[in-house]
């Protein structure tokens, strides 16, 4: 199915309310796009979206003024990047780690993470995109990289 990516993000910042009030953080969307579509599931494209952002929030938990980005763009290739992102804290190392099994150290916090970054892998996997991970000494990059629909009508003789 066609799945509309401001409804998604609208879905999710809705979604996303309480928490962000209870945490104190300030959640910015913003789209260079007015609207993009991909083809899959709206209910787990706004499930996944809201797992990076909420690995994203405890990030950032504790940070004064924390401020966190749900964006949306389409790349020169035609690829919407929806991308979670936040300038405060490095990364956690269970964004980037693989998860271990036999580890049973890792908390829940870290679990929960590995599981976020899995789903979104997958999800970008299965719908023949790609999910990319981007951290620095002060900031983390979430993007889900989805082929974008063409609008009907404009589809290209073979």
């Amino acid at each position: 199915a066609a799945v509309s990516t401001s409804a998604a993000v609208q879905r999710v910042a809705q979604a996303l309310e309480s928490e962000r009030r209870l945490r104190s953080i300030a959640l910015t969307t913003r789209s260079t796009v007015t609207d993009a579509t991909c083809a899959g599931d709206e209910t787990l494209l706004s499930n996944t979206l809201l797992l990076l952002l909420l690995i994203t929030f405890a990030a950032v938990d504790g940070v004064q003024n924390a401020r966190v980005t749900l964006s949306v763009t389409v790349s020169d290739a035609n690829d919407i990047g929806l991308t979670v992102s936040q300038d405060h804290v490095a990364a956690p190392v269970s964004w980037t780690a693989r998860a271990n099994s036999e580890e049973s150290s890792a908390d829940a916090g870290q679990v929960i993470a590995g599981v976020a970054v899995a789903a979104a892998h997958r999800l970008a996997r299965e719908w023949h995109g790609r999910f990319a991970n981007a951290t620095g000494e002060h900031s983390s990059i979430l993007t889900l990289w989805l082929p974008a629909l063409q609008p009907e009508g404009v589809e290209q003789a073979h």
